[in-house]
């Protein structure tokens, strides 16, 4: 239906509006999908669904109202570039990895930044939070998925959080695991990690890094 297309243009106006965006049945024509949630700027939510194969999906530009998506399906085979999603005044991205073993890749701005990283109840989910912009889930990310910050130029606070259980994290500059849940930081150098363990019996086993800051709150 859109096979003569090279953008797609989508305006949702006024109201709490969700869209989902699959992935298949794309004309490879197409280049580009630009959405904006219009008013209000507080309710709007973009699903995006990867295929069961080992997809890559990378969020860049994070705003207040918005983010960038590039998704590749499963590219050490098929190897399909889905078109470049573009998200303004979008409150929240939920991104479903269709059950393949997906890796994930999160960049923040070259501004300083508190980074939130919250484990999903499954190893395969995740929700991120970049100072107070759009809200970033995930979920049918793989049992093997995974998942990096970057946390770009600047010096940048990234917060772990566990659970009210007994957690076993296992803290470096460049890592970050949460009871077996992977998260890796990229140019972690004069980074500030923090992990909440929370309520529980804990275990945490910290490396030091001298150019990096690591707390860590039982």
């Amino acid at each position: 239906e859109f096979s003569q297309f090279e953008t797609l243009n989508f305006s949702l106006g006024a109201g709490s509006d969700t869209m989902s965006i699959g992935h298949t049945a794309i004309p490879t024509s197409l280049g580009a999908i630009n959405i904006d949630g219009g008013a209000p700027s507080a309710s709007d939510t973009i699903i995006v669904t990867t295929g069961t194969t080992d997809d890559t999906v990378a969020i860049t530009n994070v705003t207040t109202g918005g983010a960038t998506v590039n998704v590749t399906i499963d590219p050490g085979t098929l190897n399909v570039v889905l078109p470049t999603l573009t998200l303004t005044t979008i409150e929240h991205l939920i991104v479903d990895g269709g059950g393949g073993n997906d890796a994930v890749t999160v960049t923040a701005s070259g501004a300083d930044e508190s980074i939130s990283v919250t484990p999903g109840a499954i190893a395969d989910s995740a929700s991120v939070q970049i100072d107070s912009n759009i809200s970033l889930d995930f979920e049918n990310l793989g049992a093997t998925r995974t998942f990096t910050i970057d946390p770009g130029a600047g010096t940048d606070t990234i917060t772990f959080a566990g659970t009210a259980n007994n957690d076993t994290a296992t803290i470096t500059d460049a890592s970050v695991t949460i009871n077996g849940q992977v998260y890796a930081i990229t140019a972690a150098n004069n980074e500030v990690i923090v992990v909440n363990l929370g309520d529980g019996d804990d275990t945490a086993t910290v490396t030091p890094d001298a150019e990096t800051a690591i707390t860590v709150n039982g």
